[in-house]
C-alpha cells in the first residue's frame, strides 16, 4: 500500500510539473520554434548523438581491452546502447542497465562475474566522476550567471579539476577517500558485512549501497595503479565526450533561434542534468519544468525552454527506445545461450599473473 501511495505521489508531482511547464503556452508558437529545425539540422544532431554513444562505448571497450578481454567493439557498442535504454525507462537516477551489462558479458562471453563487474564498475566510475565534476562546474557557473558573481566562474573551473585529477592521484597513492568516509560515519563492522535480507532496513540498504561504492573505488584504484596511462587517457576521453555534449546542447539552442552565450548554455545544461537525479523514468515533467524555468531565469521566452525540452525528450526516447529493444532481444537470446558460447576461449584473468605470484586484491 505504501509503495502504491509513493508511486502515486511521484507521478502526481511529475504531472503537476508538466502541467506547470505547459500552462498558458502558445502551441502555434511552440510549433513555429520547432519548425526552425531543418531536416539537415536533425540529421546533424542525430549523427552527433550517435558519435557520443560510440565514444561512451569506446571508453568501456578500452577498459576491457586494457585488461585483456577481447570483446569486439561492435558488441560493446550494442551492450552500451541497450543499457542506456534500460537506464532511461526504469525508475531511478540513470541506473538499471548495469546489471544487464554484467549478465551479457558473463552469459554470452563466459567472462567471470567479478571481472565483468569490475569493468562495468570502472566505466561507471569514470561516468560518475566526470558527471559530478561537470555538475559542480555547472552549479558554480549557474551561481555566477544567476547571481551576477563573475568570480565564481574561476571557482567553477578549479573544483572539477580537483575532483577529476586529485581523486585519482589519491587512489594511486594508496588512499581510499570514500572507504574512509564510510568507515567514519558507519563503522568498519557495518562496512564489512551486510545484514540478512530479512532484517535489512533503510540504514542497512544504505550501507549496502555504500559497500558497492567502496568496492568500485577499490576496483578503480587497482586499475589506476596497473594501467596509469590508460586510466588518464580515459579521463581525457570523458572530458572530450562532455565537450561534445555541451556543444550539442549549445548548438540546439542556436538552431531553435536562441543565441545563448557559453555561461548561459552551461547554466541551462546544468538544469537539464539535475533532472537525472529524479526517481521517475525519463524524468517525466521535471525536464520540461526545469527547462522552462531556466529559460525564464535567463531572460529567454518560456516557449524556447519548452521547445528545448521537447527536442531532448524526442532524442532520448528515440535512442533509448532503440537501445531498449536491443536489450530485450539480447536478454532473450542470452537466456537460451550457454555461458561463453560467443567467445569461450579468449577470456583471460582480470590481472594476468604467473603461478608464482600471490593473488592481489582488485
Amino acid at each position: 500500500m505504501k509503495g502504491k501511495l509513493a508511486l502515486a505521489l511521484q507521478w502526481g508531482i511529475a504531472l503537476g510539473l508538466l502541467h506547470w511547464a505547459l500552462r498558458d503556452l502558445s502551441w502555434p508558437t511552440l510549433a513555429a520554434v520547432l519548425r526552425r529545425l531543418s531536416p539537415a539540422a536533425l540529421v546533424g544532431l542525430f549523427l552527433l548523438n550517435v558519435l557520443i554513444i560510440v565514444l561512451l562505448a569506446l571508453r568501456w571497450w578500452w577498459v576491457m581491452h586494457s585488461l585483456g578481454l577481447r570483446v569486439n567493439f561492435r558488441t560493446v557498442l550494442i551492450y552500451r546502447w541497450a543499457a542506456f535504454g534500460f537506464n532511461y525507462f526504469t525508475p531511478g537516477p540513470q541506473v538499471g542497465g548495469e546489471p544487464l551489462k554484467v549478465f551479457w558479458l558473463v552469459r554470452r562471453h563466459g567472462i567471470p562475474v567479478e571481472t565483468a563487474l569490475a569493468t562495468v564498475a570502472l566505466d561507471k566510475g569514470y561516468e560518475l566522476v566526470s558527471s559530478m565534476a561537470v555538475l559542480v562546474f555547472g552549479l558554480v557557473v549557474s551561481a555566477a550567471v544567476l547571481g551576477n558573481r563573475p568570480w565564481k566562474l574561476g571557482l567553477g573551473v578549479l573544483l572539477p579539476a580537483l575532483l577529476g585529477v586529485g581523486y585519482p592521484w589519491l587512489l594511486t597513492r594508496g588512499r581510499r577517500p570514500l572507504r574512509s568516509l564510510v568507515a567514519r560515519f558507519f563503522g568498519e563492522k557495518e562496512n564489512n558485512g551486510p545484514a540478512p535480507a530479512s532484517a535489512c532496513g533503510w540504514r542497512c540498504r544504505m550501507v549496502r549501497g555504500l559497500q558497492t561504492v567502496v568496492r568500485m573505488e577499490q576496483a578503480m584504484a587497482g586499475f589506476y595503479t596497473r594501467h596509469r596511462r590508460v586510466a588518464w587517457g580515459l579521463y581525457g576521453l570523458s572530458a572530450f565526450i562532455w565537450l561534445l555534449m555541451l556543444w550539442e546542447y549549445y548548438w540546439t539552442w542556436h538552431l531553435l533561434g536562441t543565441n545563448l552565450n557559453w555561461p548561459q548554455a552551461i547554466t541551462a545544461l546544468t538544469a537539464a542534468r539535475l533532472t537525472i537525479l529524479s526517481p521517475l523514468p525519463g524524468d517525466t515533467g521535471i525536464l520540461e519544468a526545469g527547462q522552462r524555468w531556466v529559460a525564464s531565469a535567463l531572460g529567454v521566452p518560456a516557449v524556447q525552454g519548452v521547445a528545448m525540452a521537447v527536442v531532448i525528450r524526442v532524442r532520448d526516447v528515440l535512442f533509448a527506445g532503440l537501445g531498449f529493444a536491443w536489450g530485450l532481444h539480447l536478454t532473450w537470446r542470452s537466456q537460451k545461450a550457454t555461458p561463453g558460447e560467443e567467445n569461450p576461449s579468449s577470456v583471460p584473468a582480470l590481472f594476468p599473473r604467473s603461478s608464482s605470484q600471490k593473488r592481489r586484491p582488485l
